[in-house]
């Protein structure tokens, strides 16, 4: 059992199923670097809500997955996730 100080009660449901605890970070990370059409059908099928935003100038083949953001602080279930797609523009050269 995890002990938790006075303090902390309370301020997570214990044994929550709402809330992935660890698997959260590991799931955003495994979508970086996929197309989005598969990054969706990931997140979707974990129950997740998908919305997108373009990134330019990442150096990224257009379509692709460059980061994967919770909308809000906490990742639980039914939450929307935030993917930003490159465009597949370059990095502005270095001056």
């Amino acid at each position: 059992a995890v002990s938790v100080p006075a303090a902390q009660q309370g301020t997570l449901p214990a044994n929550s199923s709402a809330f992935k605890l660890g698997s959260a970070g590991e799931l955003l990370n495994r979508v970086v670097g996929q197309t989005e059409a598969a990054a969706r059908r990931t997140l979707e099928a974990e129950g997740y809500k998908v919305t997108t935003r373009t990134a330019s100038r990442t150096g990224q083949a257009r379509g692709t997955v460059v980061s994967a953001t919770p909308q809000d602080a906490v990742l639980v279930d039914g939450a929307t996730v935030i993917l930003n797609i490159s465009d597949g523009t370059s990095p502005a050269p270095a001056v």
